[in-house]
C-alpha cells in the first residue's frame, strides 16, 4: 500500500511538473516563452534577453513537454535592443503584441496579422531599418509612439479594423504612402507629427471614404488623399473583362450582365449601372479613375 502511494504521488508531481504553472517560463525552438494560462494552455514570447540571432519565426503553438501551448502574446520588451534581429515572422493566433515589444531592433519590414489585436506602445520605436509595416485588420487601437523615430519608414498599411491611434508615425521623415482601410477614419492625435512629411505625402482609402478624410483632423492634413485600389481578386483576363481607354471615353467589355462602377480618383462615384454582356462606351473627361466590374477593381486613365 505504501509503495502504491508512493507511486501515485511521483506521478501526480510528474504531471505537475510536465503542466508547468503561470509564471513558469520555458525555451522553444531558441525562443523563451512564458506560461500565462493553464487551462486553456497558453504562453507569450518572454523576456529573450539573450537573444542574439537574425530571425525569429513566432508559431501558433508549442510544445513543452507533453503539453500544447497557444501562443496568444509577444510580452513587453521580448525583443528590444536586438539590433542584430533583421526578420520576424508572426502566426495568425497572437493577438497582443506588448510594448516595446521589438523597440530598437534591426528589424526591416513587419506583417502583423488579422488575430492581432492591440499593439503596444513604443512596440517598434526606433526600428530604423524598417522600410515597410502591414498592419492586419484586427488592430482596433496602437499606443504610444508604437511606430516613431523610424527614420527608414517608407510604406505603412493599416487593416480595416482601426478605430484609435495615439501619436504613432511620428518623426519618420520618409514616410510618404500611407495607406488606410478603415471606413471611417480612425480617432487620433499627434500622429503623423514631426517631421513626417504628411503634406507631401499620399493616403489612400476605401471607396467613398475620401471626403471623411478629407475633413477630419490629422487625416486632412496629408498632401493628396486618394482612393485605395487593391489587387484584384480576380484578373481581368481570368474574368473575361476588358477595359480600354477611347477618346474621353472609357470602353467595358463584359461577358455576361454585370453591375459597373466608376469612381474618380478622390471617391465620387461618376457612373453607376447594370450593363448587360457586350462592350459599352462610357462617356468620361480625361483624368484617372477607379472602375469596379463585380470583384474586379482596376485603375485605368482617360485620355
Amino acid at each position: 500500500m505504501k509503495q502504491l502511494l508512493t507511486l501515485l504521488l511521483a506521478a501526480l508531481c510528474a504531471t505537475g511538473m510536465a503542466q508547468g504553472a503561470v509564471g513558469d517560463t520555458f525555451t522553444a525552438g531558441g525562443i523563451e516563452y512564458k506560461i500565462t494560462s493553464e487551462t486553456p494552455a497558453e504562453v507569450e514570447v518572454g523576456l529573450n534577453a539573450g537573444f542574439a540571432g537574425t530571425s525569429v519565426d513566432i508559431p501558433a503553438s508549442v510544445v513543452n513537454g507533453s503539453i500544447t501551448y497557444a501562443v496568444t502574446a509577444v510580452g513587453s520588451d521580448a525583443f528590444k535592443n536586438k539590433s542584430s534581429l533583421t526578420t520576424v515572422t508572426l502566426s495568425e493566433g497572437v493577438k497582443v503584441i506588448g510594448s516595446h515589444a521589438f523597440r530598437n531592433s534591426g528589424i526591416t519590414s513587419i506583417v502583423i496579422p488579422n488575430s492581432v489585436e492591440a499593439l503596444g506602445g513604443f512596440v517598434f520605436y526606433g526600428c530604423n531599418a524598417l522600410t515597410s509595416v502591414e498592419i492586419g485588420n484586427g488592430v482596433t487601437q496602437i499606443d504610444v509612439y508604437a511606430f516613431n523615430e523610424c527614420a527608414n519608414l517608407k510604406t505603412v498599411k493599416i487593416g480595416t479594423g482601426l478605430t484609435t491611434v495615439n501619436n504613432a508615425f511620428t518623426n519618420c521623415p520618409l514616410l510618404d504612402d500611407v495607406t488606410c482601410l478603415a471606413v471611417t477614419p480612425p480617432t487620433t492625435s499627434g500622429t503623423f507629427g514631426g517631421t513626417t512629411p504628411k503634406a507631401s505625402a499620399t493616403l489612400s482609402v476605401p471607396l467613398g471614404s475620401v471626403s471623411t478624410y478629407q475633413t477630419t483632423n490629422v487625416w486632412k492634413d496629408f498632401g493628396t488623399i486618394q482612393v485605395y485600389t487593391p489587387t484584384s481578386v480576380h484578373t481581368l483576363a481570368e474574368s473575361g473583362i476588358a477595359l480600354r481607354s477611347g477618346k474621353n471615353s472609357l470602353l467595358v467589355t463584359v461577358p455576361s450582365a454585370a453591375s459597373v462602377s466608376v469612381f474618380s480618383i478622390i471617391g465620387s462615384k461618376v457612373y453607376d449601372k447594370a450593363l448587360p454582356a457586350g462592350t459599352h462606351s462610357i462617356a468620361l473627361q480625361q483624368g484617372v479613375y477607379i472602375v469596379k466590374v463585380g470583384k474586379v477593381q482596376e485603375k485605368i486613365v482617360v485620355r
